[in-house]
């Protein structure tokens, strides 16, 4: 069986939680290759949390665009994340 065969349980359930951080930065990096949805991006932020040690050691790598447009697309990211979480129903 191939590879290409092979469904993420991840994609299957839509659950980010699943993934390992470096298979959420290669899919986000597979979706910008020749033909796929994502391949005219131009800007691009990540965001990274690590909470070990009880701790919260928050960083950010951003691309393509400044901290006003990292901030603004923080702001969006937000209200649709809680409208997917079902928040303004």
């Amino acid at each position: 069986m191939s590879d290409n065969n092979i469904i993420s349980m991840s994609n299957k359930r839509n659950d980010g939680m699943l993934l390992t951080p470096r298979q959420a930065l290669k899919e986000a990096y597979d979706d910008t290759a020749d033909g796929q949805p994502l391949e005219d991006t131009k800007k691009v932020l990540i965001l990274m949390l690590n909470d070990a040690d009880n701790s919260y050691d928050v960083s950010f790598m951003q691309s393509g665009m400044n901290m006003t447009g990292c901030v603004t697309l923080c702001d969006i990211s937000k209200t649709i994340f809680k409208s997917v979480m079902g928040f303004y129903e």
